[in-house]
């Protein structure tokens, strides 16, 4: 682990977890002694689940992982292990030992040495796989590990089911404390302007969740009625029992997401979250080699305790990333990296962005090297695509293929693969987005798609949902964001890529993502759903019409017969209600069912 990140877990470091809840008759001694054997770092914030956990409990479990405020550890603990008391753990050997006497491990691993370390075939570390959890980590790096397009299935907290109101064990807010802000001068300001989002997102809250609550009552909302055939009845006009606690849970949810979707705008990028996810080796070892020479020392941290626990499960699987090829690759990326950045400073310091549209369909020029290498300088800039493209189309040619041979000319084998900006010339539909960083959080889940995005900043303003003008707050909003632009503009000139952490979900983001028409509509439809964030939904939205332009027939598709995007404004509607309706009658269902 490199010294960067040793300093960041120095900074951050792991909660001293209780697992049992007041009152468990089982006591805490008994939940630790049962986490040394369901996972492998019971002490850390990074760990596996070993595989005397079943399948079915480690994929249920970051389900519920995603929705509280619990860590997988409590969850298994409190909702998956059995409640028996007398159950003798400190017996109980689930460990390697005792599969020692069935399987023989030390010709297995050397087996493993053999196929995987020469470069065999790369297929092979698909064939293995684990349970990865990753508890606090940022809302910055979240997206770093979400990255993944293929061979990794991530869970994360919700900022919508969640309240990310709650103090750790040294009694402070929950967000992430960069060694090199801490070592500096701005530590003071950055730990007050942390606190001070926190404490205004936590009486938001409140005061939204009394504000939806009289917008739209209680009585006035209409629910399934169980005892008569699930027909739609007025709330005061519900007499079964079980029909009056589903209605109720469900608006009750509902108000509460609406609470949280408004908001979470005010939770600053250094929020921690958790994340869950299931992945194969082959996978895990290129999203942490990586990590590994990622500017930012969380990653980094990330990487090395994350590869730690996978060995522990995967032994050989990842040596790949620290390995003689892992190491070459991350040379590659680090030379490649520094190289690009060095190049975009000279030739966009100074120029001022464009002004854009929210969602910009641009027309990449007809030459693709002038797309690949504006792509190439996109993500160390703040400038939109369209422009860049202008820029870098009045460049010599010479010149122009000085910033291709950047990107090329660290390769050493054949493994070292070219950035993701060499996919942009095939596509017809490229969007320049520019939306806060909240709606980027949402739409970056379609990680299949080509996407780049640049580094999260306060230069380009921020968003302020309208409910908070309603609940005059508009002034505390207005001033928390200038406290957040202040901070930013002190950080960026002593840490450029560690000022990402001082901004807030409300700040614009600027991110491209590159797709085909099949692709657009799936994109487009999924994410203008109405139970989707009022946010993305207009950004899918106008993604659809803008690519009328290019695809003229789409103007005569009519909706819901030939094209499923739905162009409703449900923006003060509670989004979530009619999904919650349809949970509690197939929650009843299956309560009656097993009763």
């Amino acid at each position: 682990m490199s010294d960067l990140a040793k300093a960041a877990r120095t900074f951050n470091p792991p909660l001293k977890e209780k697992y049992s809840k007041e009152g468990d008759p089982r006591g805490e001694e008994a939940a630790q002694e049962a986490m040394t054997r369901f996972v492998t770092n019971p002490d850390g914030a990074i760990y596996v689940m070993t595989p005397m956990v079943p399948e079915l409990f480690s994929a249920l479990l970051k389900a519920r992982y995603s929705r509280t405020e619990l860590s997988a550890k409590q969850l298994l603990w409190r909702e998956f292990v059995g409640q028996k008391e007398s159950i003798p753990w400190k017996k109980i050997d689930l460990g390697r030992s005792a599969l020692d006497e069935v399987f023989n491990f030390q010709k297995a691993e050397g087996m493993a040495e053999r196929i995987l370390l020469q470069y065999g075939d790369d297929s092979v570390f698909e064939l293995a796989g684990a349970h990865l959890f990753l508890d606090r980590v940022s809302l910055v790096a979240s997206k770093v590990i979400e990255d993944a397009r293929i061979g990794i299935s991530p869970l994360e907290k919700s900022t919508r089911y969640v309240v990310f109101d709650q103090k750790d064990g040294n009694g402070d807010f929950s967000f992430f404390k960069d060694p090199k802000i801490m070592d500096s001068d701005l530590k003071d300001e950055y730990l007050a302007v942390n606190r001070a989002c926190f404490e205004l997102y936590a009486r938001a809250v409140k005061l939204l969740d009394e504000y939806f609550r009289k917008q739209v009552p209680l009585e006035k909302q209409q629910f399934p009625d169980f005892a008569n055939e699930n027909k739609s009845a007025l709330f005061p006009e519900l007499t079964d029992e079980r029909s009056i606690k589903a209605a109720r849970s469900a608006y009750n949810m509902s108000i509460r997401s609406k609470a949280c979707d408004v908001a979470r705008c005010l939770l600053p990028a250094s929020t921690l979250t958790n994340i869950g996810e299931f992945g194969n080796a082959r996978a895990y070892g290129y999203l942490f080699t990586k990590m590994a020479v990622h500017p930012l020392s969380e990653m980094q941290m990330i990487s090395a305790e994350a590869v730690r626990e996978l060995k522990k499960v995967l032994p050989k699987f990842l040596d790949v990333v620290d390995n003689a090829h892992g190491l070459s690759y991350q040379e590659y990326l680090r030379k490649t990296d520094q190289a690009l950045r060095k190049r975009a400073l000279k030739l966009l310091k100074g120029i001022k962005p464009q002004k854009q549209d929210r969602v910009e369909l641009v027309k990449l020029d007809k030459n693709p090297e002038v797309t690949i290498a504006a792509a190439l300088l996109y993500p160390y800039c703040i400038l939109p695509l369209k422009q860049l493209l202008k820029i870098v189309k009045e460049l010599g040619d010479k010149e122009r293929g000085a910033i291709i041979h950047d990107s090329l000319k660290f390769r050493t084998n054949r493994r070292h693969k070219p950035p993701r900006a060499f996919e942009l010339p095939g596509y017809d539909l490229v969007y320049d987005l520019l939306a806060n960083f909240g709606v980027y959080r949402d739409l970056h889940r379609q990680r299949t798609l080509t996407q780049m995005r640049q580094n999260y900043t306060t230069e380009h303003g921020y968003d302020m949902p309208v409910e908070f003008k309603e609940l005059g707050m508009e002034p505390e909003f207005d001033l928390l964001a200038a406290q957040v632009q202040i901070l930013h503009d002190k950080v960026i000139k002593k840490f450029p890529s560690e000022a990402q952490y001082t901004t807030i979900n409300a700040n614009y983001t600027r991110w491209y993502v590159g797709m085909n028409l099949r692709e657009a509509f799936w994109f487009t439809e999924l994410r203008s759903v109405p139970q989707g964030h009022f946010s993305y939904r207009t950004v899918a939205q106008d993604m659809y019409l803008k690519a009328q332009e290019v695809y003229p027939f789409l103007k005569g598709l009519k909706p819901t017969k030939t094209h499923y995007v739905d162009m409703s404004d449900r923006s003060r509607n509670l989004e979530r209600m009619e999904a919650m309706q349809r949970i509690e009658v197939k929650i009843s269902q299956i309560e009656e069912k097993y009763s």
